[in-house]
């Protein structure tokens, strides 16, 4: 019986809160692999439950925004793809 007191699962809340975590690590350390490859740089902001990367490269910068869930094991292989996109339109060759 629990006595009216409500059930908590930390072990649940806490492997979904590091999973979050491990996987924003995993999507800015892809993007920021492929980035510094090149000679550029980025930079991570987290803004409304998002995390902004601000890319530049030859005097311009581009914003990619960067979505992810525990759950979703290719995040980071989507980020670093969209990283290229954008590093090519800025006059990259990757």
């Amino acid at each position: 019986s629990t006595s009216g007191r409500s059930r908590r699962l930390p072990c649940i809340v806490a492997d979904s809160g590091g999973a979050i975590v491990t996987r924003r690590r995993e999507v800015e350390n892809a993007v920021r692999d492929i980035v510094e490859s090149i000679g550029a740089s980025v930079t991570f902001e987290r803004r409304s439950g998002h995390t902004k990367a601000t890319l530049a490269y030859a005097g311009r910068s581009r914003f990619l925004s960067l979505s992810y869930t525990p759950s979703d094991r290719s995040a980071h292989k989507a980020a670093a793809q969209d990283a290229r996109r954008v590093l090519q339109s800025m006059g990259a060759s990757l």
